[in-house]
């Protein structure tokens, strides 16, 4: 599978946008810590992961509001913190 950054721009924005037209200008989170899968046991089907660690997603989002800021580079690693705020709006505001 190929995905080109024009078409994750495209869908990212599309997504947004139906999030604010139901109302969500400001979104609410309300858990702060999540259960992760380290990337070695993540993608690997033949094993069961065994050794969850803890993210948090003020932490996450410290990191990404340091970028917005100009105060870190944007690194593509934010992808994973920005990834984790997308996972829990869809999982708790979803359709």
């Amino acid at each position: 599978m190929k995905i080109t950054v024009a078409q994750l721009r495209t869908v990212s924005e599309l997504v947004l946008k139906r999030l604010e037209d139901r109302g969500h200008s400001v979104v609410d989170i309300s858990a702060d810590y999540y259960w992760n899968i380290p990337k070695e046991q993540k993608y690997d089907r033949e094993q069961e992961p065994r050794d969850l660690d803890i993210g948090q997603l003020s932490e996450d989002w410290s990191w990404l509001e340091k970028i917005a800021a100009g105060e870190r580079e944007p690194v593509v690693f934010a992808l994973v913190w920005l990834g984790e705020i997308f996972r829990y709006l869809g999982e708790e505001i979803g359709d």
